[in-house]
């Protein structure tokens, strides 16, 4: 497979990621994606989150990356992801899929009543 049809390839059929596990405590991120260009000469994918590296798969069967160490920030982040080769060509990054994380607040008690002593 030449180079250059990898690259328009992948970029082409990397599809945005789909769906986001983040756990309570805060614990990884789970990204699951499609992939629908030939996986030949394929070597793996990569995650980012704006724009840094944070998990490399070298399996190019997968359909899900497991990203267990990394800590989502509070606020919006933008996940992408890339495929690479056996020659170790990076495609472009996919769409960006925005995530927001937020702390879980407790409910606040709700007073029942209030009385002098």
């Amino acid at each position: 497979m030449n180079s250059k049809y990898f690259l328009i390839s992948t970029s082409v059929m990397l599809l945005a990621i789909l769906i986001f596990g983040i756990t309570k405590a805060n614990s990884g991120v789970l990204a699951t994606f499609n992939y629908t260009a030939p996986r030949t000469e394929l070597a793996g994918f990569r995650l980012y989150a704006d724009g840094e590296l944070i998990c490399s798969v070298a399996d190019p069967t997968i359909t899900a990356i497991s990203c267990e160490t990394y800590k989502i920030p509070f606020g919006f982040s933008k996940f992408t992801m890339t495929a690479y080769n056996v020659e170790g060509i990076e495609s472009t990054h996919s769409l960006p899929f925005t995530y927001e994380y937020h702390a879980l607040i407790p409910l606040a008690p709700g007073i029942t009543g209030v009385r002098g002593n």
